[in-house]
């Protein structure tokens, strides 16, 4: 069996699930357009602070809510193969000629679909709230792609801790404890101008930072292509890296059976 047809079959199923539980599906749909209204609303005064040279403040917080999606739809990844291990299916997979990376791969690209998906509502969205970007078709592909990268590297992270705590109220309560203060110290809602110094030094080594600053600059009327390709590149190394980090995890798993 093939990676690319291992990855396929593993997908399918993870997708398949989702397709059964259609309240799920549209909960994980709603939600971010929800955030989009709510915090758009809330945090709309923030276009009149003296600095501000964000513009429209929809369009400043778009590209934020859509980095936001992806990482708390890949923190909550691992719970997927918490389930896998209570119903023992995680074993049998492993036990299986299929490859470690194609088990890990599966849930990352069924995430993927639905991330994208909770994307193109936010921009529809945005757009009916009259949001409109410089960027065009090239910006709004790097938007997405920057949206997939963070998702999935959030999403092997989370699925490493799975195997590594087996208990979904532990990886809840991480999840929880690391996607707030990433969310806080990006530009995810303001401006980094406008933040203390060291909340602009932290976000200077933080993904979710990464990805809503490429979507962003991708999205302006005089894109800065080498500074996109820089966060993009990070954004690749980084789950590259977290993909080791997953296999490795899954194999100490493996041999602790």
């Amino acid at each position: 069996m093939t990676l690319a047809s291992a990855v396929w079959l593993s997908s399918a199923r993870h997708i398949r699930g989702v397709v059964r539980s259609p309240w799920t599906t549209i909960i994980s749909l709603v939600q971010p357009i929800v955030w989009l209204l709510i915090f758009g609303s809330l945090f709309s005064a923030v276009s009149r602070i003296p600095g501000f040279t964000g513009g429209m403040y929809l369009a400043f917080l778009t590209p934020g809510v859509l980095a936001m999606t992806g990482l708390y739809a890949g923190g909550w990844n691992g719970m997927y193969t918490i389930i896998d291990i209570d119903n023992g299916l995680l074993d049998r997979l492993l036990a299986s000629p299929m490859q470690r990376l194609a088990i890990l791969l599966g849930p990352l690209a069924q995430q993927a679909v639905v991330v994208l998906a909770q994307s193109i509502l936010i921009l529809c969205l945005a757009w009916v709230k009259g949001v409109s970007f410089a960027g065009g078709v090239p910006g709004y592909l790097v938007m997405l792609v920057s949206v997939a990268l963070l998702s999935c590297l959030i999403g092997a992270l989370s699925n490493a801790l799975a195997v590594i705590v087996r208990k979904i109220n532990v990886l809840v309560v991480a999840v929880q404890f690391l996607v707030l203060p990433l969310t806080f110290t990006s530009s995810a809602y303001m401006q980094l101008n406008l933040a203390p110094g060291w909340i602009q030094a932290v976000s200077k080594v933080n993904p979710l930072n990464w990805s809503v600053e490429a979507a962003r600059e991708a999205l302006g009327a005089s894109p800065d292509w080498g500074q996109i390709g820089l966060y993009l590149g990070m954004l690749s190394v980084l789950l590259g890296f977290a993909l080791w980090v997953a296999t490795r995890a899954f194999r100490s798993y493996l041999r602790s059976q």
